[in-house]
């Protein structure tokens, strides 16, 4: 049961944004009636098809290297689905039938957990790099040099982020940034420590050390006989 419930959270972590950005920004006008303006948006993507809950426009983060490492996260959950399925299905069948060998749904549950452990992983660290390649392939098909950021930007960093304001005579401006791992994401470890749990149940436990047998000798004990009471005669009477 417990195998299941990491079953699904994996699959909803597989059409769920796996990344995400949110921007807010406020405005103050100076001139003339003073007016405030405010906005808010962002959008997240998932290793599937990408998913935008809030805005438009995710072309950014999906093509190029990034599109490499949203394939190969897909890939490795797809994998551990896989063999978190056929962990289920042969354990089912070796509780109906023993012809199935125990051992195979526990080495079924391990494939499972590593494939599972390895997508959040590897997307994690190889994101942001993915991201800086995109940008440095982006400015040299438009023939400029690439200028990496003076701030914290989501090429540096899996999680972050910033705040910048800006202050003129007009205006004054301020935009929040931050990103970081989405919901798929970490559902994707969430159904690890579901898929651990299970792994950790069918581990096979040692049988019972068998009790020492007797020897003949001493199966062949008599059994003790009771004890008989002798009365003595009562004493002579006397002279």
């Amino acid at each position: 049961m417990i195998a299941v419930i990491g079953i699904v959270l994996l699959m909803a972590s597989f059409v769920l944004p796996w990344w995400g950005r949110h921007v807010e920004m406020e405005q103050t006008m100076l001139m003339g009636d003073e007016r405030y303006y405010h906005s808010e948006a962002g959008f997240g993507v998932s290793i599937s098809s990408g998913i935008s809950y809030s805005g438009s426009g995710t072309g950014f983060y999906i093509g190029g290297s990034t599109s490499t490492v949203y394939f190969a996260a897909a890939i490795l959950i797809i994998l551990a689905l896989i063999c978190a399925s056929l962990m289920v299905t042969a354990l089912i069948i070796s509780l109906i039938n023993n012809n199935i060998k125990p051992k195979l749904p526990l080495q079924l549950g391990v494939l499972a957990l590593v494939f599972c452990l390895l997508a959040p992983i590897i997307f994690m660290i190889a994101l942001p790099g993915a991201m800086k390649a995109d940008e440095e392939k982006k400015a040299e098909d438009s023939g400029e040099d690439y200028k990496e950021p003076d701030r914290n930007d989501p090429t540096k960093s899996f999680f972050g982020n910033y705040e910048e304001k800006e202050n003129n005579s007009h205006s004054i401006s301020t935009t929040k940034s931050n990103w970081g791992g989405d919901i798929g994401w970490v559902l994707s470890l969430v159904s690890f420590s579901f898929f651990v749990i299970s792994v950790v149940m069918m581990r096979p436990r040692k049988a019972p050390l068998p009790s020492p047998e007797l020897s003949p000798e001493q199966t062949n004990i008599p059994e003790p006989q009771p004890q008989v009471q002798y009365e003595l005669p009562p004493p002579p009477p006397p002279v």
